[in-house]
């Protein structure tokens, strides 16, 4: 059977919605369901894993531990990650916003649970004009890191799953530990990156200093001794303390595929949108059931346009 895009999104918020979480909450969590399907086709299915977890789970707002310091550090109470996204997000925004650039580092969550849908905070930040990463280490999960870069009316996004935990994740996680994360006589990233570095193609300190994260955020730490989690890094190119090379350095970045295992072009992610527009979101029905079954029946089958597809572009989710 075949859903309407309308009906992804009103189907995964009653979702959210019958968890506990708020209304403006289930919805930025059912964008992210939308996002996951039309950029990777596996948006419903992460949702219905998530069911089991979020029905036990507590959808308040997390505990912040850190909130002023250059990287902000929120306990997750060992729920599943998604519980976490927004408030995570939030807070990186608001610092990049302040400072040129901001860090949330997300502790003690279930990433195994809902990882799928983290990807979309990168798409969320550069949708408001930053260029971010998610880095996510977890269980059965594995590591994935997500880089999201305005250009134009849709974000440019590649991913890439490195073999451990990222050198970058590593260095932000062990920055946390040992209390280095609330400097201030330093800009952020050289809190967690400072050191030696080779030969650069940008000529900027603050543009090498992306690079160089960006390369560290996709190389594996295989010593690494980091916990489970996940980090979103948002940087404003747009900020005075910053040099126009910033934001080239996230261009060049989002279409390396030496970097990145994947790259989704704006082009290619509209042509897909297109298509789901047109043609609905393929569902097995069992899913569909499952999922109707948890959202406590307040959508009654059957869906208008199952069959013919409706909705809006991704673009439209914001707000």
């Amino acid at each position: 059977m075949n859903l309407s895009v309308r009906e992804v999104l009103d189907l995964s918020e009653r979702c959210f919605r019958a968890a506990g979480f708020d209304p403006s909450t289930a919805r930025a969590h059912a964008a992210a369901v939308w996002w996951a399907e039309a950029y990777r086709g596996t948006g419903l299915a992460a949702l219905e894993d998530l069911l089991g977890p979020l029905d036990d789970a507590d959808a308040t707002t997390p505990t912040i531990d850190e909130r002023e310091s250059p990287i902000s550090v929120l306990d997750g109470r060992g729920l599943p990650c998604p519980v976490s996204a927004v408030p995570a997000l939030d807070l990186a925004c608001a610092h990049a916003d302040r400072y040129g650039n901001g860090i949330t580092r997300v502790t003690e969550c279930v990433v195994g649970s809902g990882e799928e849908l983290l990807g979309a905070l990168a798409c969320r930040a550069a949708e408001r004009g930053y260029v971010s990463l998610v880095l996510s280490v977890g269980g059965d999960a594995g590591y994935r890191t997500v880089l999201g870069a305005p250009a134009g009316a849709r974000p440019a996004v590649a991913e890439a799953t490195p073999s451990a935990p990222s050198e970058g994740y590593a260095a932000i996680d062990r920055a946390v530990r040992a209390d280095r994360h609330r400097a201030r006589q330093a800009p952020l990233f050289r809190v967690a990156f400072d050191g030696e570095t080779g030969p650069d193609p940008y000529d900027a300190t603050d543009a090498r200093l992306l690079h160089r994260f960006l390369q560290r955020s996709v190389a594996p730490a295989p010593d690494a001794d980091a916990g489970p989690g996940f980090v979103v890094a948002c940087i404003d190119p747009r900020h005075p303390r910053y040099s126009g090379e910033v934001g080239r350095v996230a261009e060049d970045a989002v279409r390396d595929t030496e970097l990145f295992d994947r790259i989704h072009s704006p082009e290619a992610v509209g042509d897909r949108v297109d298509r789901l527009v047109r043609e609905g979101v393929a569902v097995d029905r069992k899913r569909w059931r499952e999922l109707f079954e948890f959202g406590n029946g307040v959508l009654a089958p059957p869906f208008e346009g199952s069959e013919k597809g409706a909705g809006f572009d991704l673009n439209e989710l914001e707000g």
